[in-house]
């Protein structure tokens, strides 16, 4: 009887355990193949699904992950010839056109210029057409990307002003931006919307500064011999004061690194007002966000999300000051609010969970002692 209940146990097993022969069939290339199909119904999509088709590395994604792909449209073309051309030369600088000598390995900026496309959607994505947020790309190459094992580049998505919800832009390398159409196009993996170009892959911090007009801050770490330490730390982020806020000063190491934050990714989504950061100095560098602006201590962030190979610039209008002196120095904007409007506040919303979740704890204990 026993071994009768153990045959019938390992049989349900081996029946639970069976996958359907439907599902069995689907695969990687199934994926693809269903990417590539759809994208070619769409006419202005026409030269992205010819790139892809090409180009089948990038499509190797997880089947478990649903993704939001910013597909370019066909007036990108120029752009796809720039990436498939481009080489890395042997100086920081990269993305010079390709010579006769380059190897086919240098000339495929193109896959990594794709995989920047490709965006994890996550469990619970945000409605990109009333608030910002960071997303996560599937670009994880090590010429571009310096954020730590496994941290894949990210870019930057807000609501285009005074378009009503219709589009995005989205920030990536440079600081770059590109419009995307909030239409979407669905596949078996995932939602499509059009861009109106590639994104810029990122490039190294001393790279992107020069690139930037970061001159001043550049050549002041280049004096000091600082550069080369923040620009291979990987996850940084830096809040660079503007060229003119170097005239006639002359600025120590210690006062150019209270404008480095390390460990920390601090796109504006990620930014929370009255959130205090341990700057590369060790003193603190406070968070706040006052009538549409962000600051850093004094320092009013004027172009932000210029993203780098390891992190990302904030240019803020002067020379961050220490905690004290910036206390009496900033301007009186009036009340502050928790985050920006329509930005995704990571942290703050979890605070009413927690409140609630003590409430219930508090609760459960009284009853339990009978009180």
């Amino acid at each position: 009887m026993r071994i009768s209940i153990a045959i019938l146990f390992l049989q349900g097993l081996r029946v639970a355990c069976e996958v359907p022969q439907d599902y069995q069939t689907v695969t990687l290339d199934d994926f693809a193949d269903d990417l590539v199909s759809t994208i070619q119904e769409t006419p202005n999509l026409s030269v992205f699904a010819d790139v892809l088709d090409q180009n089948k590395d990038v499509l190797m994604l997880d089947n478990s992950t649903e993704y939001l792909i910013f597909a370019p449209s066909n007036s990108a073309d120029a752009q796809y010839y720039l990436y498939s051309q481009a080489a890395v030369s042997g100086s920081p600088d990269t993305l010079a056109l390709g010579g006769e000598g380059d190897t086919e390995e240098d000339k495929r900026h193109i896959t990594p210029a794709l995989a920047l496309l490709f965006i994890d959607r996550g469990r619970s994505p945000p409605d990109l057409a009333v608030q910002a947020a960071t997303l996560r790309t599937n670009l994880t190459d090590p010429r571009y990307v310096n954020l730590g094992p496994g941290i894949p580049a990210n870019i930057v998505s807000e609501p285009a002003p005074g378009t009503g919800h219709r589009n995005i832009m989205l920030t990536a390398g440079l600081g770059i931006q590109a419009k995307i159409l909030l239409s979407m196009i669905d596949y078996s993996q995932g939602t499509i919307q059009e861009s109106d170009s590639l994104l810029t892959l990122p490039e190294p911090f001393d790279v992107t500064l020069r690139k930037t007009e970061g001159t001043g801050f550049l050549d002041a770490l280049k004096r000091l011999a600082l550069l080369e330490g923040i620009n291979s730390t990987s996850k940084i982020t830096a809040f660079v004061p503007i060229d003119p806020a170097f005239t006639g000063k002359e600025v120590g190491a210690s006062a150019l690194q209270r404008h480095i934050l390390p460990d920390f990714l601090g796109y504006t989504p990620n930014l929370i007002d009255g959130q205090t950061h341990r700057a590369q100095d060790g003193s603190q560098v406070t968070v706040s966000y006052k009538q549409g602006a962000y600051y850093a201590n004094n320092a009013k962030i004027v172009k932000a999300n210029v993203i780098t190979k390891n992190g990302v610039i904030h240019y803020v209008d002067t020379l961050i000051e220490s905690a004290e002196s910036s206390t009496s120095s900033t301007p009186d904007l009036g009340p502050t609010s928790g985050a920006s409007p329509g930005q995704k506040s990571i942290g703050a919303s979890f605070e009413p969970f927690l409140l609630g979740v003590a409430a219930l704890i508090s609760v459960l204990v009284v009853s339990n002692l009978g009180v």
